[in-house]
């Protein structure tokens, strides 16, 4: 279920004739850690529909973003989808070893760049073992008459309602500008929006006009490999044991996958394996999807994929 209130500090503005970019190269700065970082260049390829041999026509690629903790979202999505993963609830500095990763740990991902007019929303994926972790999310704008390092001048913008194990705000936009992301209990999560002003980012010369943002886009994380155990405390079998069994579900679902990339992660020196029993194994994979279903098909799709997974 999704929590439908709408929250009066969410901004309002939204535009219906987005930009679609064929290509575009381009230097942004986003939030890290409550610092900001310098981004460099990446080439955004969007949506050519007379290129049919382009099996990643977005030229999303799960690789970079694990590496560089950052999401440029084509401009044709009207909404992403931004997964808090298992075991946000434990601090980087002081359980580093029982999380997924130390790359978008606390959100996938860790800064989000978006278009004006796209619209975001948080799901809750950080399963409960013996207590459940519930997040709230809030986010905070930044002056842009001020330094970037200084968070006093940040004005909260939007809060969530308490978001329990696989529910999501409601799909809701921001003005163009730059928002920190962090959590009320879990105030260690640390992440980035970026909302650009599409008029005056974009290389002109290198864009085409489109009135249409008719998908949705978020990322997930799942075992590479069948983990061993599938079963949780009280017995109960989980099938999304693989990542064979995500393929299959992703694609009978209508979720296109969009970008995979495999990754090792066993910073827990004193487990067996040397990865977080939680967890059930050290290889996972971060999945980047899309789907033109609606948000709350979506949502219920999700719901159902993140509880047939073994981390719990």
């Amino acid at each position: 279920m999704t929590n439908n209130s709408s929250n009066k500090n969410c901004c309002e503005n939204v535009v219906t004739a987005p930009i679609i970019i064929l290509s575009i190269v381009m230097t942004i700065s986003v939030f890290y850690s409550g610092n900001m970082l310098p981004i460099e260049s990446y080439s955004v390829i969007v949506n050519d529909n007379n290129d049919s041999n382009n099996n990643n026509q977005n030229n999303i690629d799960a690789k970079s973003i694990y590496e560089n903790e950052t999401l440029i979202v084509p401009s044709d999505v009207s909404n992403f989808i931004i997964l808090i993963p298992n075991e946000a609830h434990e601090s980087i500095d002081e359980e580093k070893h029982k999380l997924i990763s130390d790359h978008n740990s606390y959100f996938i991902p860790t800064n989000l760049v978006i278009s004006k007019g796209t619209n975001i929303s948080f799901f809750n994926a950080d399963a409960p073992w013996d207590i459940p972790h519930p997040h709230t999310i809030i986010l905070k704008k930044q002056s842009s008459s001020e330094s970037d390092n200084n968070e006093k001048d940040e004005t909260i913008v939007y809060t969530s309602e308490k978001l329990d194990y696989t529910n999501a705000t409601e799909s809701f936009s921001l003005n163009p500008g730059k928002y920190s992301v962090t959590d009320k209990v879990y105030t260690f999560s640390k992440g980035s929006i970026t909302v650009l002003d599409n008029n005056s980012t974009f290389n002109n010369n290198n864009v085409t006009k489109d009135s249409t943002k008719n998908r949705i886009m978020g990322g997930f994380y799942s075992p590479t490999f069948k983990v061993e155990k599938s079963t949780d405390n009280d017995g109960f079998d989980h099938p999304g044991s693989s990542l064979s069994y995500y393929k299959n579900e992703f694609a009978a679902n209508g979720l296109k996958i969009e970008s995979m990339y495999n990754f090792t992660y066993t910073e827990c020196s004193y487990c067996p394996g040397e990865y977080w029993p939680d967890n059930k194994t050290g290889e996972h994979t971060l999945i980047i999807f899309s789907t033109d279903k609606n948000f709350e098909e979506v949502i219920q799709i999700l719901q159902k994929l993140t509880r047939d997974n073994v981390y719990v």
